[in-house]
């Protein structure tokens, strides 16, 4: 044990420390290194083969590996566990974690101007998509308010900003992604409750992520400034604006008076539901719309969950049958770097849609590869990819340049199969014909299967004919002429 205490003490002290259970008996330092070593610097390694009986591990041994900081640790924690692997940040590393401000300290912390900009941007920009006929048209003032009195009653009920903000639309909900299944509404409002009063949750843990609204503003923008890289269940969550264009009564403060009895949480009947009052807000819109700032380039992800309904643009390839051909069967972050990462919209066109394990939050692209590759494993699925919403595409549009000038497509491994990110070029269109040059190629393989040799119709009809006695015997007839 002594010895084991003074192998720990030497372990670099800034690291961040990660917990990797269930390792082979075989498991060398080396193997742990090859695998930690393409998401950053790993700067320490151990792997204990002995129980707490000094006892050697008789089915299993765990390690530790120590990475240089949080957001490289959380990187290789989110993608090896996509792929079978059992990790999570070691308790010593947790202690570590800073703790969020209390309550008390919290309502003192007014949230940087940087912060309101980037709500009033998200809003703004999610409801101008609502208030054009098309992309290139200008603002329809009059379909924005018509939108806002229907969705936001209260839009224009908003304080607590700063002056000179007080006249555009921002939101009192948030975003939070990366939550674990097994998360419930008590764990997450334990975790986000000291920047405001919550007014409502609701959940998608299977789908890994949740809504948070506030009553005010203020205080959506401070969980978002605050709450972002909060440790829930184990998890780093990220926090991002919600989408008014697709949440219901968010945008301004709530209307509704503050009961002081209210519980936002109910132990014994957990549900996705509203946890404020049920009686409607009034309508308050104003006789002009706030103004909308202009569009200004923001390098912050906004919420990526935007498309639930069919994309029947999308034609569909011969496949298996599955009733969700044409659907988009998975939205999500993808990265290739910490300074690329991109909201995506994934849209089934072939195969079954549970290449996406319903847990996966994001992937991320290790390497490039050929695309020649591709066609040496049997191919399980095709999804078209596209940006999520309007926010995203000049970092989408950057991935189509990147891997177009590239000629190679992006190599991502997942649980129980490989995806492939193909840019739309030749070798991409032989797979499908139909994808735009504004889309990228999803193509999932099982690299243990040989794709199935197609069959030459030119010998199939000979060997047919062969098996016909009719044809054998005009055959022989016409061979002794011949001769």
């Amino acid at each position: 044990m002594a010895n084991r205490e003074r192998s720990r003490s030497n372990s670099p002290q800034n690291c961040v420390k990660l917990h990797v259970k269930n390792l082979p008996l075989a498991c060398t330092q080396e193997y742990l290194a090859q695998a930690f070593r393409q998401f950053g610097k790993v700067m320490d390694i151990k792997i204990i083969r002995k129980g707490s009986n000094g006892q050697p591990l008789r089915d299993c041994v765990y390690g530790f590996v120590g990475l240089e900081n949080w957001e490289t640790a959380n990187k290789a924690m989110q993608t090896l566990n996509a792929n079978g692997w059992i990790i999570n940040f070691s308790r010593e590393t947790l202690q570590k974690k800073p703790i969020p401000p209390s309550r008390d300290q919290a309502k003192h912390l007014q949230p940087s101007e940087k912060s309101f900009h980037y709500n009033s941007h998200n809003t703004n920009l999610m409801l101008s998509n609502v208030a054009r006929i098309h992309p290139t048209h200008p603002i329809d003032h009059i379909m924005l308010l018509n939108f806002l009195n229907k969705q936001h009653p209260s839009a224009s009920n908003i304080s607590g900003v700063p002056e000179h903000m007080k006249k555009c639309y921002m939101v009192r909900e948030v975003w939070v992604g990366n939550i674990a299944p097994t998360t419930d509404k008590r764990t997450i409002y334990d975790g986000f409750k000291n920047f405001g009063e919550v007014e409502a949750i609701e959940t998608f843990s299977l789908k890994g992520f949740a809504f948070i609204k506030y009553r005010k503003v203020v205080e959506a923008t401070r969980a978002y400034e605050l709450g972002d890289e909060t440790l829930i269940d184990g998890r780093i969550v990220k926090v991002a604006f919600a989408d008014p264009s697709r949440r219901f009564d968010i945008v301004g403060d709530s209307s509704i008076s503050e009961d002081p009895n209210f519980k936002p949480i109910d132990d014994e009947n957990i549900k996705n539901i509203f946890l404020g009052h049920p009686s409607k807000p009034p309508s308050i819109i104003p006789s002009t719309p706030p103004s909308l700032p202009p569009s200004v380039k923001v390098s912050v992800v906004n919420n990526p969950i935007s498309k639930s309904e069919p994309n029947h643009s999308l034609p569909t390839a011969k496949a298996e049958p599955s009733t969700s051909l044409g659907t988009v069967v998975w939205s999500g972050f993808m990265t290739r770097s910490k300074n690329y990462r991109v909201g995506i919209d994934a849209t089934l066109v072939q195969g079954n849609d549970d290449c996406f394990p319903s847990t996966l939050y994001h992937v991320n692209i290790s390497h490039r590869v050929q695309l020649s590759e591709i066609t040496k494993f049997y191919i399980l699925a095709l999804v078209i990819l596209e940006s999520s919403n309007e926010t995203q595409q000049e970092i989408f549009d950057g991935y189509l340049k990147y891997f177009s000038e590239k000629q190679r497509a992006g190599y991502i491994t997942m649980k129980t199969s490989t995806l492939y990110i193909c840019p739309p070029i030749d070798e991409a269109k032989r797979l499908y014909p139909e994808i735009k040059d504004s889309q990228l190629l999803g193509v999932f393989v099982d690299t243990q299967r040989k794709p199935e040799k197609q069959k030459d119709p030119h010998l199939e009809e000979i060997m047919n004919l062969l098996k016909n006695p009719e044809a054998i015997k005009h055959f022989n007839t016409l061979k002794q002429y011949l001769k």
